[in-house]
């Protein structure tokens, strides 16, 4: 794994850097069960991927191959010699990597006791990237983020705005999720705090006036605790009736925020945090009230 912040000076630990996990067990898993993936340190916080196997052979029977390849463009894992995910890691820090081979002690469940492990053998090898084959082996596995975004554009003027690109966000921080970099919220429930700092604010231009949906891309989960990392949008002063990070599907998914009539030129925009792990990652304005985006949506158009 790439080193994390263990045992860094303060001018080490402001590079840019990753930790690649080709394998994981926690005490909490049972024998069939391991993650992989990468989580990015600096200069965000925040898992690049994250993947769970749970129907792995006893992983306590025998010794199994556990892998990754790096490259400029992806990284793959895998699994007794077979791939198990492809990551897409061309906005994500490229670093020299520290290789870690331990067994880290966790807490696990009441009576679980101190677990080892065994290693084989450890091989690195270099990958030359000037090669025919290795080119072919790139496009095979860059073809499937092209067009991964799933966008088409409106029959309107569409106004796209990452969150992370607000110029004042007050409490919220960016993180990286996933492929997306987005605005994370508060952690304490204190909805007393005051109303800016619990605010992230940034202007936008719109080329006409009229009548303009609202749609707000945010993070909720399935199972675990659904509907409750929330946070409001305010347009133009007008707050929207909508309580965002509620649509109880996992991940990341576009709620309708209603339709506004706003002005031409300048609107300010406001996302308030609840102050529960609320996460944004894009709002669309669109003169088009019929369209509904998908996937990750366009680009923000930055002033």
């Amino acid at each position: 794994a790439a080193t994390t912040d263990f045992d860094l000076n303060e001018e080490e630990a402001a590079y840019p850097r990753i930790e690649i996990d080709a394998f994981e067990q926690y005490a909490v898993h049972d024998e069939n069960t391991f993650t992989y993936g990468i989580i990015e340190w600096h200069p965000l916080r925040g898992g690049v991927s994250r993947k769970k196997k749970t129907d792995a052979p006893d992983l306590s029977a025998d010794f199994h191959a556990f892998a990754f390849e790096f490259t400029p463009d992806f990284i793959n894992f895998f699994f007794d010699g077979k791939l198990l995910q492809t990551v897409d890691v061309r906005n994500a820090p490229h670093n020299l990597a520290h290789v870690w081979l331990t067994c880290i002690g966790t807490r696990g469940p009441e009576g679980v006791e101190d677990g080892e492990v065994f290693f084989d053998y450890l091989r690195i090898y270099e990958i030359d990237f000037q090669t025919d084959a290795y080119e072919r082996r790139r496009r095979e596995f860059v073809k499937q983020f092209t067009g991964a975004s799933g966008h088409v554009p409106s029959a309107g003027n569409d106004i796209w705005v990452e969150a992370e690109n607000f110029s004042d966000i007050g409490d919220w921080s960016v993180q990286r999720d996933g492929q997306a970099l987005v605005l994370r919220g508060a952690t304490d429930r204190d909805t007393s705090i005051a109303e800016w700092r619990r605010t992230a604010s940034r202007s936008v231009t719109l080329p006409e006036a009229g009548q303009y949906r609202l749609w707000v891309r945010a993070r909720d989960y399935e199972n675990l605790n659904p509907g409750t990392r929330t946070f409001r949008v305010s347009i133009d002063g007008e707050l929207s009736e909508t309580t965002f990070g509620t649509h109880r599907k996992e991940g990341y998914s576009w709620q309708d925020g209603g339709i506004y009539e706003l002005p031409k030129g300048e609107v300010a925009l406001d996302i308030i945090d609840n102050r529960y792990f609320g996460r944004v990652d894009k709002l669309l304005l669109t003169s088009d009230v019929h369209y509904q985006p998908s996937g990750a949506g366009g680009k923000d158009q930055l002033p």
